[in-house]
């Protein structure tokens, strides 16, 4: 009997859901590899798509703003590791707006299988088997311990959104509005 995973889409406040993975960037475990960060985990359609491509080449040209503000960014879609690469080098070469050689180097999942996709609710059941819809989930994975009675957790915008206690739970998915930066 084939396992089924789970493909709703995890509700602010809901445990974010965990995954092994292989990346451009090599396997990570998450979220154990991000703890103490706050991560945007985002899906795409396909590579090789004039969208997708000039999101990644944004998200790449800003990895250091990014990097300032505690964050990591984790791309996926339903596209083959070999796929990516070549994809992510051949953006790299495009010229876009004020962007000329990009690197990207934040991963991008390999989820052929759909393992993450499904655990995250990034399918359309009866849409679509080879596609993820476009997704974000802002993830804080901030509290790592009880060490504090009491913590503060603010979204990238400087607003609050949580106060977390003892005995809260330490990996929480949240969906809030955040100051827009201008690409």
């Amino acid at each position: 009997m084939e396992e089924r995973l789970e493909t709703r889409i995890p509700l602010i406040g809901d445990k974010a859901p965990s995954f092994k993975a292989v990346t451009t960037q090599g396997e990570i475990n998450f979220p154990e590899d991000y703890k103490g960060k706050w991560v945007i985990l985002f899906s795409h359609p396909a590579d090789f798509t004039p969208v997708c491509t000039t999101e990644f080449i944004t998200f790449g040209a800003m990895m250091d703003e990014f990097k300032k503000l505690n964050t990591e960014l984790v791309g996926v879609s339903i596209d083959s590791l070999h796929s990516h690469i070549a994809w992510l080098r051949a953006a790299g070469q495009i010229e876009w707006k004020n962007y000329k050689n990009v690197e990207i180097k934040f991963p991008l999942i390999d989820d052929v299988k759909m393992e993450v996709s499904k655990k995250y609710g990034m399918l359309q059941p009866g849409f679509s088997d080879t596609q993820a819809v476009r997704a974000v989930f802002i993830i804080c994975l901030l509290y790592t311990s009880d060490a504090a009675d009491d913590l503060l957790c603010v979204d990238l915008g400087g607003r609050r959104i949580i106060k977390k206690k003892k005995s809260d739970n330490a990996r929480h998915i949240h969906t809030t509005e955040t100051k827009q930066t201008k690409i």
